[in-house]
């Protein structure tokens, strides 16, 4: 089962509404390259909501979120992020779901 029974419903309501928030304040915000920094608190967040898998699938929706924002905000009059900015985002992103997938894992199994 993907998502945690104990969770509060809350918290899983409020985890796609702030992923689609950052989603669209990273496209259509003044800080673009800073703001898909704002996925890694949603996705320790989701190591209460979700089981593992669950906060894997969160990481993977950010990480790819993030790139979808890059490409629509990456055109020839709105030329914010450049490739290593998105390269290091991306990097955080892994490796943020790597080590909550652990946390997640070790939470789980107690």
């Amino acid at each position: 089962m993907i998502i945690n029974q104990t969770a509060p419903g809350s918290v899983l309501f409020a985890l796609p509404v702030a992923a689609a928030a950052v989603f669209l304040l990273d496209v259509l915000g003044p800080y673009s390259p800073e703001t898909a920094a704002l996925f890694v608190p949603l996705i320790l967040l989701s190591i209460w909501a979700f089981s593992a898998a669950g906060v894997a699938y969160t990481g993977l929706v950010s990480f790819v979120m993030t790139i979808t924002s890059y490409v629509l905000s990456h055109n020839n009059g709105f030329d914010r992020t450049n490739a290593q900015e998105l390269l290091v985002i991306l990097v955080v992103l892994v490796i943020t779901t790597a080590l909550s997938v652990g946390i997640s894992r070790r939470m789980h199994r107690a």
